[in-house]
């Protein structure tokens, strides 16, 4: 079998576990799985979530997802995504920054305030650990890394909300949340249909967006 006959079988692979319908949830929270990836349910969250389903089953089938859970992903394609997210990660981090503001020292957000600071101290350790990941992919992270068209139309959104002294932390957190949690839902379900196939370079990804030290902060 040639390269790139192996790469298309694999890749196949993939996609047909992909055919089986996504983790559910049922009973009460008490026996919510939260390496589904899914929201606890029965709040908003899950309904907004039910409402997207379109949007998140094509994200699932993008053909870079896809490879990436194969294995097959081009370098360079996984390069770009590198910097990236590393431009992505500086507006989070902002995003998070800007929510605690608006906490101020009112007492009822005082709980939503000492959260919040832990998310962003998070955000922070995942950007410095971001220097030793991109040398290891052999991704030169200069100064200032451009955005994409596709990054800056959600990042330039986030910032918007983020920065508007007339929205709450709730609307600052509802922009960052879907990104999130979509990113924890494609962890799972990647390493649900890869289960006992050999490791590949992306392994890692995988597994850091489906494990628990991730997934406990959705």
């Amino acid at each position: 079998m040639t390269v790139a006959a192996k790469a298309a079988s694999d890749a196949a692979t993939t996609a047909a576990a992909f055919t089986e319908p996504p983790a559910t949830v049922t009973g009460q929270r008490s026996g919510y799985d939260i390496f589904s990836g899914l929201p606890v349910p029965g709040g908003l969250s899950e309904l907004l979530w039910h409402d997207t389903q379109a949007e998140v089953m094509e994200a699932l089938h993008h053909p870079f997802v896809q490879a990436l859970a194969a294995g097959t992903l081009d370098r360079s394609c996984f390069q770009h995504y590198v910097l990236q997210d590393l431009f992505f990660l500086t507006r989070f981090a902002r995003a998070y920054a800007a929510a605690i503001d608006k906490c101020g020292h009112t007492p009822q957000l005082s709980a939503a305030k000492a959260v919040l600071a832990e998310l962003l101290l998070g955000v922070d350790a995942e950007l410095k650990l971001h220097g030793s990941y991109a040398a290891k992919w052999g991704v030169a992270v200069d100064e200032w890394v451009w955005p994409s068209a596709a990054t800056s139309a959600y990042t330039d959104y986030l910032m918007e909300v983020a920065t508007d002294p007339e929205t709450s932390v709730a609307e600052v957190l509802a922009a960052m949340i879907p990104c999130a949690r979509l990113y924890g839902f494609l962890g799972c379900q990647l390493a649900a249909a890869t289960r006992g196939a050999p490791r590949h370079a992306y392994s890692e990804w995988v597994e850091t967006y489906s494990g628990a030290e991730y997934l406990v902060r959705l």
